[in-house]
């Protein structure tokens, strides 16, 4: 018999039970189709670094340490080395495309066959005399392919070079210049793998040596090299952990796996907290029904089961579709991820794991949210149940509500009154009813702040910050004279040049790899900002101070140092250090720098008589692809970049990030629009015995809707500010979740993005008023008697 009624209610409420089934579905299929992805990825980059033999670190050293690499390879705990030659090429891609020189980064192997960060063939052969790899970004972009010739310049010399292949490098998974560029353009930079002799060939070169390792225990050998490294002016040591492109892996892998958990559990919250007000209201019609059943026999634990399965099947329902949905999506995102990245090798398992998750975790929300009501349901004893629900005791929150604020409500009017002291005495009602409205609005306002956030970025780094068209590199340091000459090309409006030094920042033993950037406090291509604490947004332009350093957002966190602190900087390269007092935080969204006034960093590091340069950024009013070809041909120029490449670049980057929250947000609007639905419909259901109180004693369907108009108003106020709040922190835990040594997320919002929130909240009181009216409208006077009677 009972599940005869069960079945009833369900038909009964059928678009209510409907709507916990989609939620719990969407919860669910959303959580196992993200961390489906994110398994997939983690086991895919940890089955590659593996079959690769990515290394545990890397020595940059300043002279070839190729005759030590014996006793290198002899150390305890060192499994595997290689000596590798880096340097920095110029590469032209002849008729085949119209564009400039592009910087390459040359990879200089031994004839030995690799043993550590080994190139994986994709397509093509091994290296021969003349021959080079090209890494896959970059032949995918210029539509490279085996066979094809690139012509490579070094500072006086020449060499065309055959495609030998196309190759995939456990180091460049994320191709990623340096800490202070993280997406460099593959239409301007690329990586290379050839034979040192080839290399040696193209004569002098801008270059450094590297010495790579896999060790069981990397940290017991890292000072052991360094002393052995040392005779060989070692530059730096770098830990697989602080590799650029590894770590930017597993931020991005971090925060995907965060985000995999934060909007499911919102989802599946929601829907509990639906099934808990639903089940509470259904128990409260059927006492007399309960009380029937308790004296038909009925134990306390056949009514709580009963009222129980209302909840738990329809969210086992939702969980077992959302784990079928979400485990194809989850396919869908894993792969999406991997044509992004270019992983070699994919590694996507059957995790059984997640779907006796997905449907253990729905089937728990459900319980415990029907739990309550089900056992208030099975503790009314059968007298008590089968008579109407007692008048409600006013409660001691009631009397200390009114105590304190009775003063100023007697001094509003008759309707304001009413309906406050109505919501006082109902307390715990409304409070459920403001927070289901507070944490709609909080889903789109925090959706739609991401949305606006990413924007942001882009639109600050590379409208505001980096105000220029065009950026040349130059092989080695010019003074003015000589950078003026070289950029005299017609259609160039404006040149300013820049001093870049990588370096490492310390404070109090902590340390980072950075840019130090010299430069003058009148630039206006390059523009530097204060940042805002916590909101990571840009106010007014700061000054470059003379004797000290300005660091950026990224700085800051990861040194954890702020404005008057001192900070170490050393220059591998030039063999010099000093120490500054910050002066300032910037606000620069992707990268890492520390800005510091020209003449100060020349004279620190460069010691040379006059001011020199090894960047420009250039301000072009004339053909941009005629200006670049023609800068190409200097042979001083390493490469020309062109800012709106790089501006796609970012674009690309947060193309997947901006449709994961774009789906977050459409399944926000979802959420929102159920969330109403119930709270709305239900809060007005509840009060018929409210309205046949009102219309007995005179009250008229206009008057009494207005009553509810202002009493939705004062609940959406409420919801509007809790909703607010609760938004800003879900964009602050984005943010934190984000922040890193190389991205500083901002909490930005538009105000389009306001206005539909308030349209939203517009729309809660006309829905709410549209029900209230609707069911104000159903009574007539006879049945209104009749339920005064009864």
């Amino acid at each position: 018999m009972l599940n005869k009624k069960l079945m009833r209610e369900w038909k009964q409420l059928f678009w209510q039970g409907f709507l916990i089934v989609l939620i719990t579905c969407i919860g669910v299929g959303m959580y196992i189709a993200s961390y489906k992805a994110f398994l997939s990825l983690e086991d895919s980059y940890d089955f590659t670094y593996e079959k690769l033999e990515f290394a545990d670190a890397q020595f940059l050293t300043r002279d070839n340490p190729l005759d030590s690499l014996e006793e290198i390879r002899s150390l305890p705990g060192v499994k595997n080395a290689e000596a590798r030659v880096i340097a920095s090429a110029s590469l032209s891609l002849g008729q085949k495309e119209e564009m400039a020189a592009i910087e390459a980064r040359m990879i200089g192997l031994t004839g030995e066959e690799q043993k550590v960060n080994k190139v994986h063939i994709l397509k093509g052969q091994p290296l021969e005399d003349g021959s080079v790899w090209v890494e896959r970004h970059f032949a995918e972009e210029h539509s490279l392919k085996p066979g094809d010739t690139l012509t490579f310049e070094g500072l006086d010399s020449q060499q065309k070079l055959k495609v030998a292949g196309i190759v995939s490098s456990p180091e460049y998974l994320w191709v990623a210049k340096n800490r202070s560029d993280v997406m460099p353009s593959p239409k301007e930079f690329g990586v290379f793998f050839t034979s040192q002799e080839s290399l040696a060939s193209l004569g002098s070169l801008n270059s450094y040596y590297d010495v790579v390792i896999t060790s069981g225990d990397s940290n017991r050998n890292i000072n052991a090299l360094e002393e052995l490294l040392a005779p060989y002016r070692l530059i730096d040591v770098i830990e697989k952990e602080k590799q650029i492109s590894y770590e930017l892996l597993k931020l991005d892998l971090k925060g995907f796996q965060e985000l995999a958990y934060i909007f499911p559990v919102l989802f599946l919250s929601v829907s509990g907290f639906i099934i808990f007000i639903l089940l509470s209201r259904l128990v409260d019609q059927q006492r007399p029904i309960i009380g029937t059943l308790r004296s038909l026999g009925y134990s306390q634990k056949a009514i709580r089961w009963h009222y129980l399965k209302f909840s738990v099947i329809l969210s086992a329902i939702g969980g077992i579709l959302g784990t079928i949905v979400g485990y194809f999506f989850g396919d869908a995102v894993f792969e999406m991820y991997r044509e992004r990245v270019g992983l070699p090798f994919g590694e996507n398992h059957f995790y059984m794991s997640l779907w006796v998750t997905g449907i253990l975790f729905s089937v728990l929300i459900g319980a415990l949210a029907g739990y309550f009501p089900a056992r208030k349901a099975a503790k009314l004893r059968p007298v008590e149940a089968m008579r109407a629900s007692s008048p409600k005791i006013e409660s001691k929150v009631y009397k200390w509500l009114i105590k304190r604020f009775d003063p100023m409500i007697r001094r509003l009017p008759l309707t304001f009154r009413t309906v406050i002291r109505n919501m006082f005495r109902s307390i715990g009602r409304y409070a459920l009813t403001i927070f289901g409205i507070a944490v709609a609005i909080s889903l789109v306002f925090t959706t739609s702040g991401m949305l606006d956030s990413a924007k942001y970025i882009i639109n600050q780094q590379f409208n505001e910050v980096e105000n220029y068209d065009l950026s040349v590199i130059f092989h080695e340091p010019l003074d003015e004279e000589a950078m003026e000459q070289i950029l005299a090309t017609e259609g160039i409006s404006k040149q300013e040049g820049v001093l870049d030094i990588p370096v490492n920042a310390t404070v109090n033993g902590q340390s980072m790899q950075t840019m130090l950037r010299g430069m003058d406090d009148s630039q206006e291509l390059y523009r530097v900002y204060e940042n805002i604490p916590w909101l990571n947004l840009s106010s007014g332009k700061i000054e470059i101070p003379e004797d000290g350093v300005l660091i950026s957002k990224s700085v800051q966190s990861q040194l954890k140092i702020g404005v008057g602190d001192e900070i170490k900087v050393e220059s591998p390269f030039y063999q010099e250090s000093a120490t500054y007092i910050v002066g300032g935080i910037v606000n620069l969204p992707v990268g890492s720098i520390m800005i510091q006034d020209l003449s100060q960093v020349h004279e620190t590091f460069v010691g040379s008589p006059s001011v020199a340069f090894n960047k420009a950024f250039l301000d072009v009013s004339g053909d941009k692809q005629v200006i670049m070809s023609e800068l190409a041909e200097n042979p001083n120029i390493v490469s020309v970049q062109d800012h709106a490449n790089m501006t796609v670049q970012l674009n690309n980057f947060m193309g997947l990030f901006n449709l994961f929250i774009l789906i977050m947000f459409i399944f926000s609007i979802i959420l929102a629009a159920a969330i109403l639905f119930s709270v709305i419909f239900i809060n007005v259901i509840e009060r018929k015995n409210e309205i046949t109180t009102l219309r007995a004693f005179g009250y008229s369907k206009r008057r009494i809707l207005n009553l509810f108009a202002v009493e939705h108003i004062f609940i959406s106020i409420i919801a509007l500010t809790l909703g607010v709040v609760f938004g800003l922190e879900g964009m602050l835990s984005v943010s934190l979740l984000y922040n890193s040594d190389v991205l500083t997320f901002p909490i930005f919002i538009q105000p389009v993005s306001i206005v539909w929130t308030l349209i939203l909240l517009i729309f809660v009181v006309l829905i709410a008023q549209l029900v209230s009216q609707r069911v104000v409208n159903q009574f007539k006077l006879a049945d209104v008697i009749k339920e005064m009677a009864r």
